[in-house]
């Protein structure tokens, strides 16, 4: 089965992300051995790293305030569900096990939550739908042939303030 290519790249992105998270946990770990504290800031660490190449790698989108939103508050709750996972596994497995088992539950839900919520394609706004919506048909060359200058002027103008309406206005943009 072929997949698509935002799909591979989220794939390609997320083992990286995934191996710079994991050498952060297990990195802090070794350093302070507090199991909850290295997941705590490997995954702070990494979720800058990882919103970086998510919204410019994968999902090919500028960094906005509403995807940027949108991806901490997957994030945020997936997160949650690893620390439920990690302090469950806890209680029966080592924790290098159980950091791995959390991890991998974190993985899939973060594509679940990123590719239908944070970075999901933005539905046209009004006024690029009124716009295509009043674009008249192409008219033949002979109906272009009939036209006299004044009708000309007038569509060129039309033309311009329907170029002017298209124009993509994003005030969301993250200087």
């Amino acid at each position: 089965m072929l997949l698509n290519r935002q799909f591979n790249r989220f794939i390609f992105t997320g083992i990286l992300n995934t191996i710079n998270g994991y050498a952060w946990i297990l990195g802090i770990q070794f350093l302070t051995a507090q199991p909850l504290l290295a997941n705590m800031l490997g995954y702070a660490i990494s979720a800058l790293i990882s919103y970086a190449t998510h919204s410019r790698f994968t999902f090919r989108q500028r960094p906005t305030w509403r995807n940027a939103t949108g991806y901490f508050v997957v994030i945020c709750t997936c997160y949650a569900i690893n620390l439920v996972v990690l302090q469950w596994s806890l209680g029966f497995l080592p924790a290098m096990v159980a950091q791995m088992l959390a991890v991998s539950v974190f993985v899939v839900l973060s594509y679940i939550g990123q590719s239908k919520y944070a970075f999901r394609q933005q539905p046209a706004t009004s006024r690029q739908q009124q716009a295509t919506s009043n674009q008249q048909p192409a008219t033949s060359n002979q109906q272009n042939t009939e036209l006299n200058k004044g009708q000309l002027s007038g569509r060129r103008n039309q033309i311009i303030k329907m170029q002017l309406v298209l124009l993509p206005v994003d005030d969301e943009e993250i200087g």
